[in-house]
């Protein structure tokens, strides 16, 4: 493996357009933006803008291909990559301004390849070199000149078959990944079923049940946590905001921390705690929330995320986890989120008016039964899960060091 320059490999780099006409509510030509690309590497093909026909035409760069890379440029998830195969229900794609399309010299660089080192840790860590400006930055056109890709070599030239090879054997790894995980999601959408069978859809409530407002079941329980400072004297560890952005608790988004004080234990992550995002710069994620759990209880949380201790005479976990991340609930969150600099935020005050269905605590019990049930039998599911992410990860980590 030499590590060279990206920007020796590059056939194309271009930005994404901003239409300034021709945005339509009518499904012509869909135009993807940073919110488009997800955290797994592929092109989410859901709430999309629409750009007429005759605006496509007119555009001077931002045309997606099969086979193109596509990459985040600005705000909260730069760097964020994606790989765009065709298989989408459009003809033709656009990119907005928020992306860079790349595609790679055929003769020298196999796109596959490319696009999983810039998908890696590795490579996500060479794009930030590039990266400038304190609230909302960014990568220029320039970070190619910046990552360092390893590139395997034969007879002095870049080794086209083997980097087929390295990609076929993490294309391979990938989809046994993503199999494990849309095992998973069955699980999620069975229990959605069994939800809106015994409750009804909680954004019409057409059971009829009381309707509270989440300050009546948490009380004066909200408090946000305390972040890392780097005048801290006292360690600790402490989740990153990443920890709950999935919807799940996620332990690998945690790290030893110095603080300037020990975090009070209303300021740890316990099983009673209910965990939200106070701000992110994708809207969609902005006041998600998860409980805490016993094995976190030790963890504390920072000042990007608010907490409450739902009452447990009013609400039972299972049936908040649910509902707090429905459509009835995100779009009153997303309605009252404002914008700053291009971070939404939520306040506990926000978040204390929201409205939501609350049904008797026995139908609450059974449907945690229920989703207990469906845990129970998915809990080797997760562990597989677990397992074909670290082997992706480290096949990754040993791919790019020239070890497969």
């Amino acid at each position: 493996m030499k590590l060279c320059p990206l920007a020796g490999f590059v056939e194309e780099l271009e930005s994404g357009s901003r239409p300034r006409k021709g945005i339509t509510d009518d499904p012509e030509v869909p135009s993807l933006g940073g919110e488009h690309i997800d955290s797994d590497g592929t092109v989410r093909t859901n709430k999309f803008k629409y750009i007429t026909r005759e605006t496509f035409e007119s555009l001077r760069s931002g045309r997606v291909s099969c086979g193109d890379i596509l990459i985040v440029k600005d705000g909260a998830t730069t760097g964020k990559t994606a790989y765009f195969d065709g298989t989408y229900p459009f003809k033709d794609v656009a990119l907005n301004e928020h992306v860079f399309r790349l595609k790679t010299n055929p003769d020298t660089a196999f796109n596959k390849y490319v696009f999983w080192f810039l998908f890696s840790n590795r490579g996500q860590v060479e794009m930030q070199k590039d990266f400038r400006g304190a609230t909302v930055g960014g990568i220029s056109r320039g970070f190619v000149e910046k990552v360092d890709l390893p590139i395997p070599f034969k007879n002095g030239k870049p080794d086209l078959n083997e980097q087929k090879r390295i990609a076929a054997i993490l294309d391979k790894a990938d989809g046994i990944r993503r199999k494990r995980q849309q095992a998973l999601r069955l699980a999620d959408d069975f229990l959605r079923s069994v939800f809106l069978d015994m409750f009804g859809d909680p954004v019409n409530n057409p059971k009829s049940w009381d309707e509270l407002e989440f300050s009546e079941i948490v009380q004066n329980t909200f408090r946000n946590g305390l972040s890392p400072s780097n005048s801290g004297v006292v360690e600790g560890e402490v989740f990153t905001l990443s920890a709950i952005t999935s919807g799940k608790l996620d332990f690998k988004h945690s790290k030893t921390a110095m603080f300037d004080r020990k975090p009070s234990t209303n300021q740890l992550a316990d099983e009673n705690a209910f965990l939200m995002c106070r701000g992110n710069g994708n809207k969609r994620l902005v006041g998600i929330g998860v409980f805490g759990s016993r094995d976190s209880k030790s963890i504390g949380f920072p000042d990007t995320i608010i907490a409450c201790n739902p009452s447990p005479d009013l609400i039972e976990k299972d049936y908040l986890s649910f509902i707090w991340n429905s459509p009835c609930v995100r779009r009153q969150i997303e309605r009252k989120a404002r914008t700053t600099n291009g971070t939404y935020k939520v306040n506990q005050t926000m978040l204390a008016s929201i409205r939501f269905p609350v049904p008797s605590l026995s139908l609450q019990r059974d449907f945690a039964r229920i989703s207990a049930a469906v845990r129970s039998q998915t809990k080797k599911q997760m562990e597989q899960q677990i397992e074909s992410e670290n082997l992706f990860s480290s096949l990754q980590q040993r791919a790019f060091r020239g070890e497969l």
